[in-house]
């Protein structure tokens, strides 16, 4: 399996696993959503990672970019969003190694803080992980 940053033509690949993984009943799937929201991000593009053996997309994490300002000083910070595992490749360790390997790479780039609300569903992924 390798982990690696998803690529633009990524984009339909990543939202049908979203799809299969997670359902739309909440909130509903599309490119021009997640082009929207992690490209067009006005505060930066999503560092978005990706798990894929054999040509499939197994697995991805995404940090959409935020700005905080607190007493005039703006913190960089990421925020833990449209996280998913393909059904069939789950307990496998993917989410945690999407996870270890995008707040490292965060951590080297010099953002202030990461964040995340889970869902009941990936509680116990994010709890696993340490979060």
């Amino acid at each position: 399996m390798e982990i690696r940053y998803a690529q633009e033509n990524d984009i339909p690949s990543i939202v049908g696993l979203l799809k299969v993984s997670l359902g739309e009943d909440r909130t509903p799937k599309s490119e021009a959503l997640w082009r929207w929201k992690h490209l067009e991000n006005p505060f930066g593009q999503s560092p978005v990672l990706l798990a894929e053996k054999n040509g499939e997309i197994l697995g991805v994490r995404a940090f959409l970019r935020w700005n905080w300002q607190e007493e005039g000083k703006t913190f960089r910070a990421l925020r833990a969003v449209d996280t998913a595992v393909h059904p069939n490749h789950l307990a496998q360790g993917i989410f945690s190694k999407l996870t270890s390997s995008l707040v490292d790479d965060s951590a080297s780039k010099g953002f202030d803080f990461i964040f995340n609300t889970p869902t009941p569903k990936a509680c116990l992924g994010t709890k696993k992980w340490g979060g």
